[in-house]
């Protein structure tokens, strides 16, 4: 799956057109996992997102040559709302965090992110 920088496009923005990759990129590891974070991250963009069934998420895999059962995609979207779960909750690591970088950056899926100082 291809990595993606971001940028802020409000131009009264503090932190417009500043460049940014999606949170902690690249430091999750899943033990003992059959597929890599990037097939879990895609089943649950595909899911929550674009609202796809496991049966078009599994066609979707198979197109691009990701050997897969289709039962496997039901338990990597599970893991995927785990991983959701896991972040949302984490109440301290949360508020350490905007502290920490002191703007936060929202974003609805289907509208361009707004940012906020």
């Amino acid at each position: 799956m291809e990595s993606y920088l971001r940028q802020c496009i409000e131009p009264n923005c503090p932190h417009f057109h500043q460049r940014y990759r999606p949170e902690e990129e690249g430091r999750w590891a899943l033990p003992h996992g059959e597929f890599g974070l990037e097939v879990i991250a895609l089943i649950g963009q595909w899911r929550f997102r674009e609202h796809r069934s496991v049966p078009e998420m599994h066609q979707m895999l198979l197109a691009r040559g990701i050997s897969i059962a289709q039962r496997s995609v039901t338990y990597l979207m599970q893991r995927y709302e785990e991983l959701v779960t896991l972040r949302i909750t984490d109440q301290q690591r949360i508020k350490t965090q905007l502290q920490k970088q002191g703007h936060v950056i929202l974003a609805i899926d289907g509208g361009p992110p707004g940012c906020w100082a």
